[in-house]
């Protein structure tokens, strides 16, 4: 609801309240409004010909306090329509807005229990890390393996050099 029709329901509501209570409208003030409505369109350069019986004003203020609680009611009802309209809307935005969350939990947990998928998002570089990884491990190994075979050969040399083991040939 906006500041304006906030407002301007507040101060109706008032405006209409006091005029039941004052007593304001009666047929005098009906004759001077409509001798000054006269006069303006006069004034402007429009013929108003706006003529009561004699017991029309007195009619026409009786109606139109019999109507202010009508108007006061209309008002009511306006104004409580606005706020269950602002009620519905905020509702669907809060629903809206559930519904947002839940797809993105959704769509994050999709993310995360897909391994490839979340590395190659939330850390693109990990599988050059891995590979590279891997290529050390394949280098510690070989180097490994080249250092039993190197450890093997010294030992034989240390035996051969004790006389512990004769390396047999045989002849052709």
């Amino acid at each position: 609801m906006s500041l304006f029709e906030k407002h301007a329901g507040a101060f109706g509501k008032i405006g209409i309240d006091l005029l039941k209570q004052s007593g304001f409208i009666n047929a005098t003030n009906i004759k001077l409004a409509r001798d000054a409505l006269v006069a303006t369109g006069k004034f402007v350069g429009i013929d108003l010909a706006l003529k009561f019986k004699p017991w029309g004003a007195v009619n026409l203020a009786g109606s139109i306090n019999k109507g202010l609680p009508l108007i006061g009611l209309a008002i009511e009802v306006w104004d409580s329509w606005k706020e269950s309209q602002k009620i519905e809307k905020l509702e669907k935005a809060k629903e809206e807005m559930k519904s947002n969350f839940n797809n993105q939990k959704q769509e994050i947990l999709d993310l995360i229990n897909d391994e490839t998928r979340f590395k190659q998002t939330c850390f693109p570089m990990a599988f050059d890390l891995e590979k590279c990884i891997q290529a050390c491990e394949e280098n510690v190994k070989k180097t490994q393996e080249c250092t039993q075979g190197l450890e093997k050969w010294i030992q034989a040399g240390e035996d051969f050099i004790k006389g512990e083991d004769f390396i047999d040939v045989e002849p052709e």
